[in-house]
C-alpha cells in the first residue's frame, strides 16, 4: 500500500519500470526555468522482478532523489516500485494528481519480450504525450547514452495553470533485458523548475541486474568456469552384454539442454539430429539418446557447478537412456556415480558424466546451450 491519495486511476503512473538514479555529484546543476541549484541524496533501491527464464531477479540501484523528499510507498509494493514526494504544507494530503513525484519501478513498457523492447521504449513518449493524463508537447525524446532513452513532456494546466514537466528515462543496459528500469517524474508548481536537474539525475543512474538465488559472486565464478568446458559432447556406452541394436556413440554428439524453472535443467545427448522440439521419439538400431535430469532438491536453490548424485544429497540427477527399437527408455538398476557440472550460466552448461549399474557404464562429457521452455 502507499500513503498516496488514489481516489481515481492515474494515467501517468502505469505498470512500467520507474527509476530515478544518478551518480554522486551529477545532479547539483541548475534546473529549468528557475535556475535554482538542486541538492540530491543517494538512496539505495532494490526492485524485484521475474525474468522470462524463471529466475528471481532484482535491479540494484544507487538512486539520487531531491534532498528532503520522502519515499511514500509502503508494504510489499516497495519490492517493485518506489515513489518519492517533496514535503507538503501542514494539512495537505499527497496526491499523484497534484503533488510532484519521482517513481522508481521495474517495467516492460508493454509485453515482456526482448525483441519488442526497443520499439516499446521509443513509443513511450508519444504514448504519454497523446494520453489524457499528461497530454502535452514533447521537448526531448531520444537516446542520451548507450542503453538509456529519455523524454521530456511539457504539460499545461496540471496545477494552477502553470507549466508542468513529465520526465521519463528508461535504462536497458543489456539487449537481453526483458524488464527495464524507468525513471518517471512529474514536476509541478515550484518543483517544475527542477526538470533539467531531475533529467540529468535519472539519465546518470547506476544499475545492476542480480540473480537473487545465485548472487553476484557465484554468477561471476560460473562465467569464469566456462573456460574449462569441453569443446564438444562425447559419450562412451559400454553394455555388460552387447546387442546389435545398442547405441554407438562416436565423435561429437548433438546436445540439447532445457529449463522450465529454477533449480532444474534437463540435458539430452544423442547421435541423431534433433528437431525444433527435441530428439525424435523413434530410434533405429545404433541410435541412442542419453537423458539427464539435473536438479537442486530443496527450496531457493539452482543448478550450478558441483557434483550431482543418483541417490543422495540436494544435488541430484535422474538417468535415462533411450535405445532402439522404437525409443524405449532404460533406467538404472542400483546405479552409482553421477554428473559433475563444470559450469552453469543462464545460457550454457557443461560437465562430465560417469554412471554405471549392473548392466552398463556411461561415461563422457557435455556442453550445451540452454533453451528456456515457457
Amino acid at each position: 500500500m502507499s500513503k498516496l491519495s488514489q481516489s481515481k486511476p492515474s494515467g501517468r503512473h502505469m505498470p512500467w519500470v520507474v527509476v530515478c538514479a544518478a551518480l554522486a555529484g551529477g545532479c547539483g546543476k541548475k534546473g529549468g526555468g528557475g535556475g535554482d541549484k538542486v541538492a540530491f541524496d543517494t538512496v539505495p533501491i532494490e526492485l524485484k522482478y521475474a525474468s522470462t527464464d524463471y529466475r528471481k531477479m532484482a535491479f540494484k540501484i544507487q538512486a539520487q532523489v531531491p534532498r528532503g523528499w520522502k519515499m511514500m510507498t509502503e508494504g510489499t509494493a516497495k519490492d517493485t516500485m518506489n515513489t518519492f514526494m517533496p514535503p507538503l504544507p501542514k494539512g495537505e494530503q499527497p496526491s499523484l494528481f497534484s503533488t510532484s513525484s519521482i517513481t522508481v519501478s521495474a517495467t516492460c513498457h508493454g509485453p515482456c519480450r526482448a525483441e519488442k523492447m526497443d520499439e516499446q521504449i521509443k513509443a513511450a513518449a508519444r504514448t504519454r504525450a497523446e494520453g489524457p493524463a499528461t497530454r502535452g508537447k514533447i521537448l526531448q525524446d531520444g537516446e542520451v547514452r548507450p542503453g538509456v532513452w529519455a523524454f521530456v513532456i511539457e504539460v499545461d494546466g496540471v496545477r494552477n495553470n502553470d507549466k508542468s514537466y513529465n520526465v521519463g528515462v528508461t535504462h536497458r543496459l543489456s539487449p537481453e533485458w526483458e524488464t527495464v528500469v524507468f525513471c518517471d517524474a512529474m514536476l509541478m508548481g515550484k518543483q517544475a523548475r527542477m526538470w533539467k536537474a531531475v533529467l540529468q539525475a535519472c539519465s546518470s543512474a547506476t544499475i545492476k541486474s542480480v540473480d537473487l538465488i545465485v548472487g553476484e559472486e557465484r554468477a561471476a565464478q560460473e562465467e569464469a568456469n566456462l573456460s574449462r568446458c569441453p569443446a564438444s559432447s562425447t559419450l562412451t556406452h559400454t553394455p555388460k552384454e552387447a546387442k546389435p541394436e545398442d547405441p554407438v556413440f562416436t565423435g561429437a554428439l548433438r546436445a540439447r539442454a532445457t529449463s522450465s524453472g529454477t533449480g532444474q535443467v534437463r540435458l539430452e545427448l544423442g547421435n541423431v539430429e534433433p528437431g525444433a522440439d527435441g530428439f525424435p521419439e523413434a530410434l533405429t538400431p545404433g541410435q541412442g539418446v542419453l537423458r539427464l535430469g539435473l536438479m537442486y532438491d530443496g527450496q531457493d536453490g539452482e543448478v550450478l557447478s558441483g557434483k550431482y548424485s543418483l541417490s543422495e544429497g540436494k544435488l541430484r540427477v535422474d538417468f535415462g537412456l533411450r535405445v532402439a527399437p522404437g525409443g524405449t527408455t532404460i533406467g538404472l538398476s542400483s546405479g552409482e556415480g553421477g554428473v559433475e557440472v563444470i559450469a552453469r550460466t543462464p545460457k550454457r552448461i557443461c560437465g562430465k558424466v560417469d554412471i554405471k549399474d549392473n548392466w552398463r557404464t556411461v561415461q563422457g562429457e557435455f556442453v550445451a546451450d540452454i533453451v528456456n521452455e515457457r
